[in-house]
C-alpha cells in the first residue's frame, strides 16, 4: 500500500520527464508523435503517461529511432539527475565529474570509479556548498526522477525491431576493426 502511494507522489515529476524522454527522441528519427500525456494519475489502466507515435516500418532510420526512444527516459532521466546534482550538489558534482575523466579505463579503474561514485553519495551530505534545503530538495528531486527512469514492458517491446539492425552494424563495425586491425584504430 505505502508502494503505491509513493510511486504516485514521484510520478509527479518522474512521469513527465520519463515521457518527455520519448517524445524528445522522437524528434531525430523523424517519428510523428500523434499524441501524448505527460502524467495522467486517473488513467483506468494504471499508465501514468504515454507518447504515441507513428513512423514508416518501411524507413530504416525510423526503425533504428525505436530503440532510442524506448531508451530515451533513460538518457534524459540521467541528464536531469546530472543537472540536478550539479545545482544541489556542486561540491561533491565537481569532486565525481573530475574523477570520471581520470579514471584508468579497465577493469581496476572501473572499480575505483565505483568506489569514488559510493564516496560522493556520502561526501554530497557534508557538501558545504548548498543549504540542507537545497540538499533535500535535490534528493528528493532525484529519487523523483530516478523512480520513474526504468522501461516498462511496451518500451522494451517497441526497441526490438531495432536490435536487429543495430547487430548488423555492430557486427560490420566488428567485421572492420578485425580486417584492419585495432592497432590502425588505437593509433
Amino acid at each position: 500500500r505505502c508502494g503505491r502511494g509513493l510511486v504516485m507522489v514521484t510520478s509527479i515529476i518522474g512521469t513527465p520527464i520519463h515521457e518527455l524522454g520519448h517524445a524528445i527522441m522522437c524528434i531525430p528519427f523523424g517519428h510523428k508523435i500523434k499524441k501524448i500525456c505527460l502524467w495522467d494519475p486517473r488513467a483506468k489502466n494504471g499508465v501514468l503517461g504515454y507518447v504515441n507515435h507513428k513512423y514508416n516500418k518501411k524507413n530504416i532510420w525510423h526503425r533504428l529511432g525505436c530503440l532510442f526512444i524506448s531508451i530515451g527516459p533513460i538518457i534524459l532521466g540521467l541528464l536531469v539527475v546530472v543537472f540536478i546534482m550539479a545545482l544541489c550538489f556542486p561540491e561533491a558534482f565537481s569532486e565525481y565529474y573530475s574523477s570520471v575523466f581520470s579514471v584508468d579505463r579497465s577493469f581496476y579503474g572501473f572499480l575505483e570509479l565505483i568506489s569514488t561514485s559510493i564516496n560522493i553519495i556520502f561526501s554530497a551530505i557534508s557538501d558545504g556548498a548548498s543549504p540542507i534545503w537545497v540538499k533535500i530538495l535535490g534528493g528528493a528531486l532525484i529519487v523523483c526522477v530516478c523512480m520513474h527512469i526504468n522501461l516498462s514492458g511496451a518500451d522494451i517491446k517497441n526497441s526490438l525491431g531495432a536490435l536487429p539492425i543495430y547487430s548488423l552494424i555492430c557486427l560490420a563495425l566488428s567485421g572492420i576493426v578485425f580486417l584492419i586491425g585495432s592497432d590502425a584504430i588505437s593509433g
